[in-house]
């Protein structure tokens, strides 16, 4: 039998099933159920995973950083959105517009072009 997963008490049951009724998005619903299952009925990293349809590893790793960091772990963005890039959209659209204009004319851009460019 595998160890216990129990959450810290961050926040209050109630507190909780609230939020999993707030929660539109399938990914941050599943993330406040597991931790609804964990506060309520502490049980194997096994069993609530099954319980809640997702990966048995995804369960301890949800949990510690809701013991560290509280509600804002579970709220955070996990999505694919820019959070790691060197220029703003716009700075962006406006960099590649040559780049565009030549494709149209059906002039191909290497990478290493666009680079230097970038560079």
């Amino acid at each position: 039998m595998g160890r216990v997963t129990s959450a810290a008490p961050h926040l209050s049951a109630e507190a909780i099933a609230r939020r999993l009724k707030q929660t539109a998005g399938t990914r941050e619903h599943r993330r406040w159920l597991i931790i609804w299952n964990a506060l309520v009925n502490p049980s194997t990293a096994r069993e609530i995973a099954k319980h809640t349809g997702v990966a048995e590893n995804t369960v301890p790793d949800l949990v510690s950083r809701y013991r560290r960091f509280g509600a804002q772990a579970v709220e955070a963005p996990r999505s694919s959105k820019r959070r790691r890039c060197y220029v703003s959209k716009e700075e962006e659209v406006i960099f590649l517009s040559p780049f565009l204009e030549k494709a149209k004319s059906g002039v191909i851009a290497t990478a290493a072009e666009i680079r230097r460019g970038l560079e």
